[in-house]
């Protein structure tokens, strides 16, 4: 059904959020991307999720409803590839050292 595949899609990127969110606070940069698009953008998955979740199958028959879904999920995957790629741009200033990161030179 549609609306398990769009339940499950959303499951998946929140499962990459959780990771991008992991890598964030282990490399400690400056700005705080787990509290300005991490974890707002969790949250909304998992709103949708439980709002999804108690809608009646009817609700994904209409034509409307389904051109919002594939608007969510382009919405979440463009947050998702940008927030890789600001992750993977921060990662090249930072070095590890046994005692944590400390930046590049």
């Amino acid at each position: 059904m549609m609306k398990d595949e769009y339940i499950k899609n959303l499951e998946n990127l929140g499962n990459d959020l959780e990771k991008i969110k992991e890598e964030v606070e282990n490399i400690k940069i400056s700005t705080d991307w787990n509290s300005l698009r991490v974890i707002p953008l969790l949250n909304y998955i998992d709103a949708l999720i439980k709002a999804l979740s108690s809608y009646p199958y009817e609700e994904f028959l209409n034509e409307n409803f389904i051109e919002i879904i594939k608007l969510d999920l382009e919405y979440f995957s463009k947050n998702l590839e940008g927030l890789k790629k600001l992750l993977d741009s921060e990662k090249k200033y930072f070095v590890q050292e046994d005692k944590g990161f400390r930046r590049a030179l």
